[in-house]
């Protein structure tokens, strides 16, 4: 799921009842990202993660060393563009008004897009974040749309859609 859908949608169930605690909205943000995961949903593809898998690094030459460089660089454009579009949408749908609105919000958007995150950094190395990698894997559904952007694209706008109303 994008990190847009997955700010939405944490903004969405916290709002009536966590906005005056932005502490209890943090963790039910990361609570709604690993629920929203259940549900099918397409996710757009990070390069970087695919391109030379089962090539151990010290294995790589220095043109494929380049060539994941760029791809990362090319990832975290992605992802920064996603997570910035989720966060701008909450903002001009929500416009918080209050110091407590606003850290409210800072808190949702973080805390829907952290478990993401983390799934980063263990990608990139951090193995102590194992066993957090395997519930995140174990809380994905079976049901894969990325590979059929003509069903899981409409139906990711969807469920935006849907907890943007909510708002």
């Amino acid at each position: 799921m994008t990190l847009t859908t997955h700010i939405a949608i944490a903004a969405a169930v916290t709002k009536t009842f966590a906005v005056q605690n932005p502490v209890i909205g943090f963790f039910i943000a990361v609570a709604t990202h690993y629920a929203a995961d259940a549900i099918p949903h397409w996710d757009y593809r990070l390069h970087a993660a695919s391109a030379f898998a089962g090539v151990p690094k010290e294995n790589w030459t220095a043109d494929q060393a380049g060539t994941f460089r760029a791809l990362i660089v090319r990832d975290i454009r992605s992802i920064a563009l996603d997570g910035i579009t989720g966060a701008l949408a909450a903002l001009i749908v929500i416009r918080p008004a209050t110091t407590t609105q606003w850290l409210w919000l800072g808190a949702v958007i973080v805390g829907g897009c952290l478990p993401d995150l983390l799934q980063g950094l263990y990608l990139g190395g951090v193995r102590f974040l194992k066993p957090l990698q395997t519930f995140h894997d174990r809380m994905h559904t079976s049901i894969r749309l990325g590979p059929y952007p003509l069903i899981g694209i409409p139906f990711q706008a969807l469920i935006f859609l849907a907890a943007i109303r909510m708002l």
